[in-house]
This record gives C-alpha cells, sequence and structure tokens, in this order.
C-alpha cells in the first residue's frame, strides 16, 4: 500500500510541475484606426514571462505625394521566432531601406493600444522626377479583437506588400491587391 502511495503522490508532483496552458505563451490581437481614418492591426505575443513581442503588424495607408497624387496600399509585416521584443509594453519599429522608411510606436494595454505611425516612400512622378510620398506623422488607437478579425484588413485592389523578417533578414512580396503577385 506504502509503494501505490509514493508513486501516486510522485505521479501528482510531476503533473502539478509540468507548464500548464494557462502559462504558455499566448497572442494578443489589437485592430484600429489611424487618424487618417486608415486602419491597423497588430498581434503581440506575451511569453509565460509576460514579455510582449510583436508578432504581426498589418496597415492599409494612402501615401500623398508631392506632385499631388497619392499611393494606396496594404502592408503586412510578419515577425519570426517570437516576434520583435517591446520594451515592457511599449513599441518601436523602425524599418528604413533603400526607398522606404516605416516607423511605428505604441504602448500596448491589455484592452487597447495606441500609437504613432509614418510611412514615407521615395518614387518618381510621370515625368520621372523623384519625389517624396508620405503619410505624415498620423497618431492611431487600437481594441483587443479576436485574431480572426485583423486579417480583414487585407487586400483592397490597391498594391498589397507582404514582409516577413526573420532573423534579421526581410523577404518582401507584392500583389496588385487582387492575389495577382508581381516583381517588387
Amino acid at each position: 500500500m506504502r509503494r501505490i502511495s509514493i508513486v501516486a503522490s510522485l505521479a501528482l508532483v510531476a503533473v502539478l510541475t509540468l507548464p500548464s496552458s494557462a502559462s504558455a505563451a499566448r497572442v494578443r490581437a489589437y485592430r484600429g484606426e489611424t487618424s487618417a481614418g486608415t486602419r491597423i492591426g497588430f498581434q503581440i505575443r506575451i511569453d509565460e514571462r509576460g514579455r510582449m513581442s510583436m508578432k504581426d503588424l498589418t496597415f492599409r495607408a494612402e501615401l500623398a505625394c508631392e506632385d499631388g497624387s497619392a499611393i494606396k496600399y496594404w502592408s503586412g509585416w510578419s515577425f519570426g521566432g517570437a516576434g520583435l521584443r517591446l520594451q515592457g509594453r511599449r513599441l518601436t519599429f523602425d524599418h528604413v531601406f533603400y526607398s522606404e522608411a516605416l516607423h511605428v510606436t505604441g504602448t500596448f494595454r491589455a484592452r487597447t493600444a495606441d500609437g504613432t505611425f509614418e510611412n514615407t516612400w521615395a518614387s518618381l512622378t510621370d515625368a520621372e522626377d523623384a519625389q517624396l510620398c508620405t503619410t505624415g506623422e498620423l497618431t492611431w488607437t487600437a481594441d483587443k479583437v479576436s485574431r480572426r478579425r485583423v486579417v480583414e484588413l487585407g487586400p483592397h485592389g490597391g498594391i498589397d506588400l507582404v514582409h516577413r523578417v526573420h532573423d534579421g533578414a526581410v523577404s518582401s512580396a507584392v500583389t496588385d491587391g487582387w492575389g495577382q503577385g508581381f516583381a517588387p
């Protein structure tokens, strides 16, 4: 009888020391709007120690160009591994590459988030003169939503850009907004 109770006690200790699903990493989704009225969404991973990282960023943007034209597009960013680590609850994401600069900051709380957003592209006019196109610095606010609702920001008939970041390397794909790919 003593042997059975020792085995049962050891089994109970083993079960109690296994990580529970409550302590496993979880993902919160946030969906909101910029001060320009365009959509923005995030998926924020929270690990078992409460550390936050950005797994996904999606947004629609309209950039105003110096010649009076506009560029409308949708962009999705996906971060591999644990994601882009936040400093506590604060996000700072700066991507500057050749002809594009994207700057996103934010503070994420249990049910809401807010921050700033700015995207600038170098572009050519119809006469092939260089110009800048930018959103200007915008503010954004977002609410926690189900993860499924964040992807509703997707394709809209403009340009779609999809970026994947893994180990610091960025791979990108461009489509025409209807799922038809073409070379960037």
